[in-house]
């Protein structure tokens, strides 16, 4: 992977184009130089600051996004800040509200930190409209006709082509237009099976955290996990194929030619071609053989989830029994306490036997008999 500079980061960060694969790449790039979060945090603020489309800034948002998500290092926390800096257009308001929401669904931050993020963003829409209204009312007073032939304007487009007006009563529908709301992961990669795969992972993950283990009642052919299969499943996914940093470096490093399909017009020659073709060929594989890696690790994590749910539950079953039946030691120890203090406190009714004469050492006189008593 080549080596950090910021006249390379400004140049990256300049030709990036929305693609996924691109974003990607260059998310990866900065995540292996997160030592330079500091000076890759301002770079990318002074280089948004400094454009002017719309489109351009929202791809440096994207590039941004796939960083928090993917980093746990210091680079994750020097972008965080960007997103209560963002810019004002519409547009890039409405794709941040996207993202917030996305982070919400899947917990990447706090709801306290996600709600300063959508505070900041709300103020921004606020102090758009307030300009857009102050915009309107200044271009009102300058063209006083204008708001009369926008009246006119409208009531034209709602006559129909016979030139009658639509009926009051009858709403128009709207359902034609509607686009289908695609999945995410659908959308993404193009893979349906792999994004059922990961909804289904998210959903029972989101089960496996709200079930009620405390009601919950083991059936009879319940089959616990083993400690030692627990333990198995854990270690196999500890040189996951999302940890290969030595994969993930050479998807980084990839040339921009095997994703960008417009630097093709500067291919000239057979030669240059036959290359590139080598090189896109070589790139597929190695991006097949890392998504298949990805998805037997996606089934994986299943699996893994699959068995610390049971084994929880099987846990927390065992915890209730044991909690029972310390329950009754409890008792018994109770009982046990109260039979000892009635024990002594009948001791203590008793009288001290220090205090009689030894009878071990002495021998005492006869007794008085019946005769000796009555003479007395």
């Amino acid at each position: 992977m080549s080596t950090f500079s910021e006249e390379s980061l400004v140049k990256r960060l300049k030709e990036l184009n929305q693609t996924q694969q691109a974003i990607e790449t260059l998310s990866l790039w900065l995540i292996h130089h997160r030592k330079h979060h500091k000076r890759i945090a301002e770079v990318w603020m002074k280089t948004l600051l400094d454009l002017e489309k719309a489109s351009r800034k929202l791809t440096l948002l994207y590039l941004a996004n796939d960083v928090i998500q993917n980093s746990k290092h210091p680079l994750d926390a020097a972008f965080r800040h960007m997103y209560t800096v963002h810019p004002a257009e519409e547009k890039i308001l409405s794709s941040i509200g996207r993202i917030l929401s996305i982070w919400k669904d899947r917990r990447i931050y706090d709801e306290a930190v996600i709600g300063r993020f959508e505070k900041h963003k709300t103020q921004h829409q606020k102090l758009q409209q307030e300009k857009s209204k102050a915009s309107d009312k200044d271009n009102s007073i300058q063209n006083p006709n204008s708001h009369n032939n926008g009246d006119q304007k409208r009531a034209r487009k709602s006559l129909g082509d016979s030139g009658a007006p639509s009926s009051p009563t009858a709403p128009p529908d709207h359902s034609t237009h509607k686009k289908p709301r695609t999945s995410l992961s659908v959308s993404f990669n193009g893979d349906a099976n792999l994004g059922e795969k990961i909804a289904q992972f998210q959903s029972n993950q989101k089960g496996s955290r709200s079930s009620n283990f405390e009601a919950d009642v083991l059936p009879e052919d319940f089959k616990p996990p083993e400690h030692n299969e627990v333990i198995r499943a854990i270690l196999a996914l500890e040189n996951a194929s999302s940890t290969d940093a030595v994969v993930r470096e050479k998807i980084a490093s990839l040339p921009r030619e095997v994703s960008d399909a417009a630097l093709l017009q500067k291919v000239n020659d057979q030669h240059t071609l036959d290359s590139l073709r080598k090189q896109v060929e070589d790139a597929c594989n190695l991006l097949n053989a890392y998504n298949g890696d990805l998805d037997k690790e996606i089934t994986a994590r299943g699996k893994l989830a699959t068995i610390l749910h049971d084994f929880r539950r099987y846990n927390a079953h065992k915890m209730r029994e044991a909690e029972k039946e310390l329950e009754v030691y409890k008792q018994k120890l109770s009982s046990a306490i109260q039979v000892r203090d009635e024990v002594r406190r009948h001791a203590n009714k008793l009288p001290d036997m220090s205090k009689l004469p030894n009878v071990q050492g002495s021998r005492l006189g006869p007794l008085p008999t019946a005769g000796d008593l009555f003479t007395k």
